[in-house]
């Protein structure tokens, strides 16, 4: 998108929405987002594809961990003789950690830059996870898994704001939602591991393994992952080096890319300007990313957590059970790259609004499914298609939605929004289920919080449509291509 000026009263279509690093890169000439049209022109190369592939294996190793000790929980169980109930301490540890960790590395990120947040987390949990084993009880286990989610929460947040920085206009919600099934994968990777490494090694070895591999891939990181270049703009990084990434990135186009570096070292050499970095993370925007994020997670862990306890009660097998939750987990990740594609030819908000309302019908009919098991699995994918769509979608909503100078922290915030209501899924659905719940009654319930989010996106939308002002709608860091 060009300007012919930047006078105050410019008229902007309502596709054509500026961040605030856009119009702080309005060139001399009246010209803006040089950076931005130069990253958002290109055709998805080797270099994008690199850097998604290595956000992707971070978020495949984060799954692994996160959810390994659902694996190997009831072998700690029978090794150290404890209760089901003493390993609830256990099993929530490390999404608290998470929790913590997403509210913590996205100011970080922001100040200090994606990649350099990214190692150190990487090789925060594989450290601790590789070292976890050592623990001579279960207490001191819960302890490490605690701290071990301080570095898993620094990573999917932070991998999909730097995928989404580089990935060309055109397909920047496919890469983001492309990136996040690496956790869905990472997840169902890592049970059919656990299964066979606990056979014949027992359940150390799971930990040992998800460690060093996530150890493994931190020196790759180190050599092959770019910093993010708005950050560096932004930050005002050597001249230089943004040059030499801009070529890189450019590909054909070095010329206009030299032109843009021309540019960009113009404003590295210039103060550091004053951010309003609250008023861009605390504003209704943004609120409601975390609302629906917060909503649609606590309705989605409560089906992941508690669905096969929930067949069980209604006579189904734990066989039928697990096959039930796997179907929901693989239509996800469907759900996911299609939701993701859907957004990048069409409104985004609508199109997560649409899945929001989609799988709310999908929760509701579910429980009428119980003594069907053929209609019961087609009503599972249908939620875990949209459920799964949209909780990965609405990050790269929030990739659209924040500038870069607070990008990672609002995506980090909306995270641990999620994270939260993961955790409070927990509590919730032990309740229930001690109240003699069925999955009938849970279904109709979990329907409401998967509505309040299409409620939020949907109120997003209309404040983007019908902003204050234009200068309003630019604090409130929403970016191009949203309405």
């Amino acid at each position: 998108m060009l300007l012919s000026t930047c006078e105050p009263n410019t008229t902007l279509r309502h596709d054509e929405v500026l961040t605030m690093e856009e119009t702080m890169e309005i060139s001399p000439t009246g010209r803006a987002g040089g950076l931005h049209q130069l990253i958002d022109s290109q055709k998805f190369r080797w270099f994008h594809a690199k850097v998604a592939i290595l956000c992707f294996l971070i978020v495949v190793l984060d799954g692994f961990d996160t959810t390994l000790i659902g694996f190997v929980a009831p072998s700690i169980a029978n090794h150290w003789h404890v209760s089901r109930r003493d390993l609830g301490p256990l099993v929530s540890a490390a999404l608290m950690g998470v929790a913590i960790g997403a509210l913590l590395s996205g100011p970080l990120a922001d100040r200090y830059g994606r990649k350099v947040v990214l190692i150190i987390g990487v090789a925060w949990f594989g450290v601790l996870t590789l070292v976890s084993p050592l623990a001579p009880d279960v207490t001191w286990l819960a302890a490490l898994r605690l701290v071990t989610g301080l570095g898993l929460g620094a990573t999917i947040s932070n991998a999909s704001t730097l995928a989404a920085e580089y990935a060309p206009a055109r397909n920047r919600s496919a890469t983001v939602t492309s990136v996040l099934c690496g956790f869905t994968l990472g997840s169902a990777a890592g049970g059919f591991a656990a299964a066979m490494l606990m056979k014949h090694w027992g359940w150390p070895s799971v930990f040992y393994v998800c460690g060093a591999l996530s150890l493994l891939l931190v020196p790759v990181l180190v050599l092959a992952l770019p910093e993010s270049i708005h950050f560096m703009v932004i930050r005002r990084r050597s001249p230089a080096k943004i040059e030499r990434l801009l070529q890189r990135v450019a590909g054909n186009e070095l010329p206009y890319a030299e032109a843009v570096a021309r540019e960009t070292s113009a404003r590295v050499s210039a103060p550091i300007p004053r951010t309003t970095a609250p008023s861009k993370l605390f504003g209704l925007s943004s609120v409601m990313l975390w609302l629906a994020f917060f909503c649609v997670s606590l309705s989605g862990y409560i089906l992941l957590g508690w669905l096969p306890m929930l067949l069980s009660d209604a006579g189904f097998s734990p066989q039928h059970g697990a096959v039930i939750l796997g179907i929901f987990q693989t239509a996800g990740v469907i759900g996911v790259l299609s939701l993701g594609w859907l957004m990048d030819r069409w409104n985004p908000h609508l199109a997560l609004a649409g899945a929001f309302v989609f799988g709310a019908i999908a929760f509701f009919s579910l429980g009428a499914a119980v003594h069907d098991a053929v209609f019961l699995g087609i009503l599972t994918a249908a939620t875990g298609f949209f459920i799964g769509g949209s909780g990965s979608g609405i990050f790269a909503l929030a990739a659209l939605t924040y500038p870069t100078d607070v990008r990672a922290t609002g995506t980090s915030w909306m995270s641990a929004c999620g994270r939260l209501g993961g955790i409070l899924s927990g509590f919730v659905g032990a309740y229930l289920l001690s109240r003699g719940w069925t999955l009938t009654q849970v279904a109709m319930l979990m329907c409401l919080p998967v509505l309040v989010s299409c409620a939020a996106i949907v109120i997003k939308w209309v404040r983007l449509k019908h902003p204050r002002s234009a200068v309003s709608t630019r604090v409130d860091g929403i970016d191009k291509q949203m309405s």
